[in-house]
C-alpha cells in the first residue's frame, strides 16, 4: 500500500505521486565559499591542541592538521569530503582548506593556507 500511495498514484492536487513531487524539490545545502558542499561531506568536531593541531581519522590511520598556535583552545569543524578537508572555527570562519595527502601523517601549513 505505502509503494502503490508514494510511488504510483497520482496525488490529486498535484497530478503525480508525492514521491516525485518530493525528489522534483530542491534540497537545502549548506554553502562554503559560495560553493555547496558535496552530499558525501561529513562534519566533525574537534578543539585545536596546545600545537596549534587538529587530529582527523581517514581510513582507519590519524592524521594531525596544522592550524597554527594561534588558535590553541578553539572548538572547530572539520568538513570532510573524500580528501577535501575544510576547518572552521565556531564563528564560520575559515581557518584552512586543505587536500589530505594520505601518505603523510602530518599536513603542515604552507603559505597559501588560509
Amino acid at each position: 500500500f505505502v509503494t502503490t500511495y508514494n510511488e504510483e498514484r497520482p496525488h490529486q492536487a498535484r497530478g503525480c505521486p508525492p514521491m516525485q513531487a518530493w525528489r522534483a524539490l530542491d534540497k537545502a545545502t549548506p554553502v562554503l565559499d559560495g560553493q555547496p558542499l558535496a552530499p558525501a561531506t561529513k562534519v566533525s568536531h574537534d578543539r585545536i591542541d596546545t600545537t596549534g593541531v587538529v587530529t582527523l581519522r581517514h581510513r582507519s590511520k590519524l592524521h594531525h592538521i596544522g592550524i597554527g598556535r594561534r588558535h590553541k583552545g578553539k572548538r572547530v569543524l572539520l568538513l570532510v569530503c573524500d580528501l577535501d578537508i575544510h576547518v572552521i572555527d565556531e564563528d564560520g570562519e575559515l581557518l584552512r582548506r586543505l587536500t589530505l595527502d594520505p601518505t603523510m601523517d602530518y599536513q603542515p601549513q604552507t603559505r597559501d593556507s588560509v
